[in-house]
C-alpha cells in the first residue's frame, strides 16, 4: 500500500535570504498570488478566440507574523535599509511544503511596506507584503 501524505503546517518553511520566518499566526495562511493570468484569451468581432501567453511573472506573497516573531526584526530591518539608503534591498524568497513537494521561489524578493501596528490585551499581529519580480511556482498535491 503506498504512503499515505499528511499535511502538517511545521513542514511549510518560509525563508527570506537565509533566514527561515517562524511565528506565523495561527490559522493564518501564507498567500501566494500572481500578478497577472498566465494566459488571457481575446475574442474577435466574428466569435474568433486566440490567447496570448503573458509572460508576466510578478507576485504579491501576503502572511501574518505573531507580534513577537523575530521575523518582524529581519522584514523592518529590510524597510529601514531601503528608507535610509533610497537603494533597494532585495532577497531570494522560497517557500517549501515539506508534506508535498510544492516550492514557490524567487531570486528577487522585497517587502513593499512596513507592516501595520496595532496595540491591544493581548498579542497582535503583523501583516508583511512582499513583492516578487519573478516568481516560480511548482505545486504538488498530497
Amino acid at each position: 500500500m503506498a504512503e499515505k501524505k499528511v499535511y502538517n503546517a511545521k513542514e511549510v518553511a518560509l525563508i527570506f535570504g537565509t533566514e527561515p520566518i517562524t511565528g506565523l499566526v495561527e490559522d493564518s495562511c501564507v498567500t501566494v498570488e500572481r500578478e497577472s493570468d498566465t494566459v488571457v484569451d481575446h475574442i474577435g468581432a466574428d466569435g474568433d478566440v486566440s490567447q496570448t501567453i503573458k509572460n508576466d511573472r510578478r507576485a504579491t506573497v501576503m502572511f501574518n507574523l505573531k507580534q513577537d516573531s523575530r521575523g518582524n526584526d529581519i522584514f523592518d530591518t529590510h524597510i529601514n535599509l531601503m528608507e535610509t539608503t533610497g537603494k533597494l534591498s532585495y532577497a531570494p524568497l522560497t517557500i517549501r511544503d515539506g508534506a508535498t513537494g510544492s516550492l514557490v521561489f524567487a531570486e528577487e524578493a522585497w517587502v513593499s511596506k512596513p507592516a501595520g501596528q496595532s496595540y491591544g490585551a493581548e498579542q497582535g499581529s503583523r501583516e508583511w507584503t512582499i513583492r516578487c519580480s519573478n516568481l516560480s511556482i511548482s505545486t504538488k498535491g498530497l
